[in-house]
């Protein structure tokens, strides 16, 4: 099985984005990533040119609110943030696909997920809202054709270990495998 992990760059306030940490780690590791830059429309249309070829996607996105990894369940097609993207693009109350349905869902098993991450000594909170910023129209938009992809929320480093983040994506990959 051949996964892709997508990342993003740091945007707003934070100095740092652990999934950028995240992914100069699973780099080094041999895993195939791709990091994004914050922004509407272009990050989701470099994600899916990037995704042909791969049986599973796992993107990993900041939430400053999570004090541990999230799996989130759904997307929705829509764009609602007072947060601005790197390139200082606020979006409200836009749908990302005009006709598009109002929520995609993982066709993965997060609550099975969630259980064989707590058999190896992980945890991760089940997520059913994924906001609706960058990561979640990336994460709409590649549901689409990719019903194996997965988002997970990653916090912010001062509230959980990046290590601990870092191997729940890699358990992600195992468990979406089958491994």
């Amino acid at each position: 099985m051949k996964t892709l992990y997508v990342g993003f760059k740091k945007f707003s306030h934070h100095p740092i984005n652990p999934s950028e940490q995240i992914l100069s780690l699973l780099k080094e590791k041999g895993k195939d990533t791709l990091l994004l830059d914050v922004l509407y429309e272009k990050d989701a249309l470099a994600l899916l040119k990037k995704a042909k070829g791969y049986d599973a996607i796992i993107i990993l996105a900041l939430s400053p609110f999570a004090k541990e990894p999230v799996l989130e369940r759904y997307a929705y097609n829509e764009r609602d943030s007072v947060q601005a993207d790197n390139a200082g693009i606020i979006k409200t109350k836009e749908k990302i696909e005009a006709k598009g349905p109002a929520s995609r869902t993982t066709e993965l098993e997060v609550s099975s997920l969630s259980q064989s991450l707590i058999r190896e000594g992980e945890e991760a909170a089940i997520g059913l809202d994924p906001g609706r910023f960058v990561g979640n129209e990336c994460y709409y938009r590649c549901l689409k054709d990719h019903p194996h992809t997965l988002l997970i929320h990653v916090p912010l480093n001062e509230d959980h270990p990046i290590k601990e983040t870092l191997t729940v994506a890699l358990l992600a990959e195992d468990y979406i495998a089958g491994r």
